[in-house]
């Protein structure tokens, strides 16, 4: 094994790691009225809604989760050991000189934690995608009538 390669599964192990953390405190965040929650959710917290947007379709305020989301992400890799944040920068800055020169360290440093935010969105995705309960099988079930677009006589 080579040591990019042992660098790159050290680093997919911690961002399973942060994805795993992010979920779980989507798990416990209760509803927002900011992300779209009515007084009468079926869905009990975040992670759940979120569920529903990847599984079904993408909602009015989809922007909202993931950027909720995003935000937590980098919370969760700013609490990772000094040394790990050192190696995800290290990936980042490896995958931006493929793509362009740099000058701004700050710029690499932006670059790099945008390149591991997708990587850990794509993770959750994945997970949320495959994710069932009880109470999204109660959504699932749901008889919600569509919107009649037709005109009345």
């Amino acid at each position: 094994m080579s040591d990019l390669n042992l660098l790159l599964e050290i680093r997919s192990y911690f961002l399973s790691q942060v994805a795993s953390n992010v979920q779980e405190i989507l798990k416990q965040e209760r509803p927002r009225r900011d992300l779209g929650f009515g007084d009468d959710a079926i869905l009990k917290n975040i992670w759940e809604e979120y569920c529903i947007q990847e599984q079904f379709e993408e909602g009015d305020f989809f922007n909202e989760y993931e950027n909720h989301i995003r935000i937590l992400i980098l919370k969760e890799i700013e609490e990772l050991p000094n040394t790990i944040q050192k190696l995800l920068i290290y990936i980042g800055r490896l995958e931006f000189q493929k793509r362009e020169t740099y000058e701004d360290e700050e710029q690499v440093i932006g670059y790099a934690n945008n390149f591991n935010c997708i990587a850990i969105l794509k993770i959750l995705n994945e997970s949320a995608s495959r994710y069932r309960n009880a109470d999204i099988k109660k959504y699932e079930n749901l008889d919600i009538p569509e919107e009649d677009n037709q005109i009345e006589d």
